[in-house]
């Protein structure tokens, strides 16, 4: 465990890979905040809906991840997403994102309500 840690943190993109598949969800979080890890990974992370919400929530905090729309998209729509997450993050998208999140089955509930209420003001 020790020396899965250790990777988590500083191994390369194949280690990081290997190590979500992992059981043990606390390495998620290890991964995420990897130095290494790029805009690319994080965007195919960011959609994998078996990733720890703790990791979700430390990938939410990095400002490089959240200049990229289609990063918080995927972070909204992601199943494992805290919900207090997704919706803070709902302006930040395009009113365009907000129609495909406001219908009913595409998110949870509240994200979806909230992203109807957001669609709402845009229009009124």
């Amino acid at each position: 465990v020790t020396e899965k840690r250790k990777l988590a943190r500083q191994g390369n993109r194949i280690v990081r890979q290997l190590l979500l598949k992992d059981p043990n969800k606390s390495l998620h979080v290890l991964v995420v905040n990897n130095p290494r890890l790029g805009l690319d990974e994080a965007l195919e992370y960011s959609q994998r809906p078996n990733l720890a919400p703790d990791a979700l929530k430390a990938m939410s905090q990095n400002r490089t991840f959240l200049n990229s729309r289609q990063f918080i998209f995927n972070l909204v729509r992601n199943p494992s997403t805290p919900v207090d997450i997704a919706v803070r993050l709902l302006p930040r998208l395009s009113p365009n994102q907000w129609q495909i999140i406001a219908r009913p089955g595409s998110v949870r509930t509240p994200i979806s309500a909230a992203a109807r209420k957001l669609v709402m003001q845009k229009q009124g």
